[in-house]
């Protein structure tokens, strides 16, 4: 913006991610009753005080639901009982659902600078195929692993925030933020193509 003055900006978007869905019989919750009971036991009151809902659950049809207050819950199931019950919950992995859903963005960016540059003559800044930029410009993606996690995927809220900053040193260590995040990416990318090379050798094998 100016002489020693930048203008940072940064976006904070809220999202629904698709877990799974619950069958007849099933049940949620149980995760953290476990943990909120096991912490009671060893004495970590103000820790257990802190162990809050990680999903919510939401019926696509009529149904009847059955609970149990946390009360009638920990009178019946005690350490030993919790302790078994703990190997059978399903741990949500939050860290691992950001970075699927930013791998997911930032894979349909990439997709939309390829075929961007793919279609666009640089030298002349004239299309060479309109319809395939028009295809660009929608954003319409039909990959299958793309589709996958659009479904799972669903915006809540966007906030974008703006704010100036005058210090070269902390514009700097802004900058070196990025890069890192950038290398991060890269190496989970990296991780996950390895992960899917390694699960097709083997279905080969078999």
């Amino acid at each position: 913006m100016g002489k020693n003055v930048w203008q940072k900006t940064t976006k904070k978007t809220d999202v629904h991610y698709f877990i799974r869905q619950i069958d007849t019989g099933g049940f949620f919750g149980l995760e953290e009753l476990c943990n909120i009971g096991l912490l009671k036991v060893e004495g970590k009151n103000s820790e257990a005080r802190q162990v809050s809902r990680q999903l919510r659950v939401t019926t696509m049809s009529n149904c009847k639901l059955l609970y149990m207050t946390s009360t009638a819950f920990f009178r019946i199931f005690q350490k030993y009982e919790l302790e078994k019950l703990k190997e059978f919950c399903e741990e949500v992995d939050l860290a691992d659902i950001e970075s699927r859903v930013r791998n997911n963005w930032m894979h349909k960016k990439r997709l939309h600078k390829q075929l961007h540059e793919a279609v666009v003559d640089s030298q002349n800044r004239e299309n060479r195929l309109a319809p395939w930029l028009n295809k660009v410009h929608s954003k319409k993606h039909n990959l299958p692993n793309i589709l996958l996690e659009d479904n799972r995927i669903k915006v809540i809220d966007t906030r974008v925030r703006k704010f100036i900053l005058t210090d070269p040193e902390e514009y700097n260590r802004d900058l070196k933020e990025k890069e890192k995040e950038a290398v991060l990416r890269e190496m989970i990318a990296r991780e996950e193509e390895a992960a899917r090379h390694a699960d097709d050798e083997s279905s080969l094998g078999r």
